[in-house]
């Protein structure tokens, strides 16, 4: 009960009008068990009406991350078939949330708060100077650390050296050391990693070096690894972009020091449209019999006015080349206070209907009883699609919908009740 209670929660998150910054409220992760989809674990994320910050996209691999003040976080248990608390998050931040200056995350064993972990942030204006990671058992009291970060800025106010310290057990372990330099344009052209067991006497062990294109993006990487006193070349990655300069390959080659060669190993292609958002992406390894790339790997995304709305993962079976749903983390669905230029068909009522599979291909299945009912599917912004009456098998065949979000409506009785529901 606890796991369907919190999956209509996140719901009822969705459509919400608000003028506010939107807003990303929850995230959840549905794993494939063969035969559907079971959720995996849920992020729900709370937000400070004060605080101006809104949800970030990364454009260049498609995810989004919340800048939030505190979050809970729970994980299916497949023992008791319910949702776990695991972690409460808090976040502290400066003066007009400019910067997280603290991370209190609170972790639960079998919904009993066992343990703390504090992430510190120290700021100098807007540089970050220092971080602190702590662990914390509550029972008995006691407190390690697991790191501690240092950051120093050259005179262009750019950081050009970072210290990892590392402990284990509370015990100083090793010191990782990263160098950067820049040129002209303030971008990083080398990174070269040291480290050290007393954090005095540091021995080099990779150095990256990064060529750039006219507009400023990263054209290759080569990297190198420290043995026997000198630098050995190892691996490429070399990226390409479109007319927008967002990235739409990228490639890792290795390198064959007896032949001097470079030789494919694996890429990963960017589909977008509009030339930014990303539609579809797929991860490929090099197949050195054939000479060719397989495709292992593909990921789906949907997107809502520009707002990342669901990722799907594909995996390649190559025994029946077929592409299967990933089992592991198969769908990402991420929520927010409001959607961009939502209209008042969106605004989400309270509601005993139940739709799987959610996101869906050809059939839509309304798990609650709705023998002769009307329906009616409408897109987003209020467009009807498709009407029809629910027969004895509950399901409407949807196939025929372009992908997308989509609003089920239908009445029972003089009652009206509509649901969100994906068409992938």
């Amino acid at each position: 009960m606890k796991k369907i209670i919190i999956i209509l929660a996140l719901a009822s998150l969705c459509f919400t009008h608000s003028k506010a910054q939107i807003k990303m409220v929850a995230k959840s992760t549905y794993s494939f068990n063969g035969t559907g989809f079971a959720i995996l674990d849920t992020s729900i994320y709370f937000n400070n009406p004060a605080n101006p910050n809104p949800v970030n996209e990364n454009f260049t691999d498609a995810y989004n991350f919340a800048i939030y003040d505190s979050s809970h976080y729970y994980y299916y248990n497949q023992t008791t078939q319910t949702l776990d608390f695991i972690t409460r998050s808090i976040v502290t931040f400066d003066a007009g949330f400019a910067h997280q200056t603290l991370t209190k995350s609170y972790n639960y064993t079998n919904n009993i708060n066992d343990t703390r972990d504090d992430y510190s942030n120290f700021y100098t204006g807007n540089n970050l100077d220092s971080q602190y990671f702590e662990h914390t058992i509550l029972s008995p009291l006691s407190t390690i650390f697991y790191s501690k970060n240092f950051i120093h800025y050259n005179a262009g106010n750019n950081a050009d050296t970072i210290w990892y310290v590392n402990f284990q057990n509370g015990n100083y372990f090793k010191t990782n050391k990263y160098c950067y330099t820049f040129n002209a344009q303030n971008l990083i052209d080398s990174t070269i990693g040291y480290e050290s067991v007393d954090s005095i006497n540091y021995s080099p062990k990779i150095i990256s070096k990064n060529f750039y294109n006219l507009n400023g993006s990263i054209d290759s990487t080569v990297s190198y690894y420290w043995l026997s006193g000198i630098w050995n070349k190892y691996a490429k990655k070399q990226y390409s972009y479109n007319a927008s300069n967002m990235r739409t390959l990228s490639e890792t080659l290795s390198f064959n020091s007896a032949t001097n060669v470079y030789t494919p190993s694996n890429r990963i292609q960017y589909l977008r449209s509009n030339g930014t958002l990303m539609d579809s992406t797929f991860h490929q390894s090099y197949n050195q019999a054939t000479q060719k790339y397989d495709t292992l790997n593909k990921y789906g995304f949907i997107h809502y006015n520009g707002l990342l709305l669901h990722q799907h993962s594909y995996t390649f079976n190559q025994v029946t080349n077929v592409w299967e749903n990933t089992p592991q983390v198969s769908i990402i669905n991420y929520y927010y206070n409001m959607m961009p230029n939502s209209t008042s068909e969106l605004t989400k009522e309270t509601s005993d209907l139940m739709l799987y599979p959610n996101p869906c291909e050809t059939y839509l299945t309304i798990k609650t009883p709705m023998l002769g009912a009307q329906f009616a599917i409408y897109s987003t912004d209020g467009k009807f699609m498709q009407s029809g009456t629910i027969n004895q098998d509950q399901k409407v065949f949807v196939q025929a919908l372009p992908e997308g979000m989509y609003i089920f409506k239908s009445t029972m009785k003089g009652k009206t009740m509509q649901e969100l529901f994906i068409k992938q």
